[in-house]
């Protein structure tokens, strides 16, 4: 609804353009956001229990990836990313990282790309990996930062700290507020 409230809408409102007054904000407050609850249950809690039993991954770990991600839903192939790959399934895997997941995992790039268990077991099988080649091992979710900022594909240090801190709170049963914003009750 903000959308529409552009500087582009006409001085005076027509019966299908939308109105909208803007109240200014006090000087130097911040936006206030709230922290969104994460659900108790997904649809693909299954899929993250038997992945991350077959591949040696948190369960919760996965979930939680698989919330940040989509909000656990299956992508299906959409660009998002000017020059990226088109990213596929609830985990969002795309180019050489959905080839690496599919090899690792024993399955089709064309399953990874349509089918949910395949999806979270390349994902799994690709932690996993980057696990072993980071010394990460054991069930405690902590310990897999160095993986799961790995997983998250971002160049920049401070994007993968920002992307395990969102992938933690996730964990935690709630989604963080961006950093510097004030957090509602």
């Amino acid at each position: 609804l903000l959308a529409a409230c552009g500087g582009d809408a006409p001085t005076r409102p027509t019966p299908t353009t939308p109105t909208c007054v803007r109240l200014p904000a006090p000087p130097g407050a911040q936006p206030a956001i709230a922290a969104a609850v994460v659900p108790d249950v997904s649809p693909y809690d299954a899929l993250f229990a038997g992945a991350g039993a077959e591949f040696g991954v948190p369960a919760e770990v996965l979930r939680a990836i698989g919330y940040v991600e989509t909000r656990w839903q299956m992508v299906e192939g959409h660009e998002e990313f000017g020059g990226m790959p088109a990213a596929f399934g609830v985990m969002v895997l795309r180019g050489d990282r959905l080839r690496e997941g599919a090899r690792l995992a024993g399955v089709a790039e064309d399953a990874v790309r349509r089918d949910p268990r395949a999806n979270v077991r390349a994902a799994a099988a690709l932690l996993r990996s980057y696990a072993d080649a980071l010394g990460v091992a054991g069930a405690d979710a902590e310990a897999w930062a160095p993986a799961i900022e790995r997983f998250s594909g971002i160049a920049l240090a401070e994007g993968r700290t920002s992307y395990r801190r969102e992938v933690s709170a996730v964990r935690a049963g709630r989604r963080s507020a961006p950093e510097g914003a004030a957090a509602l009750p």
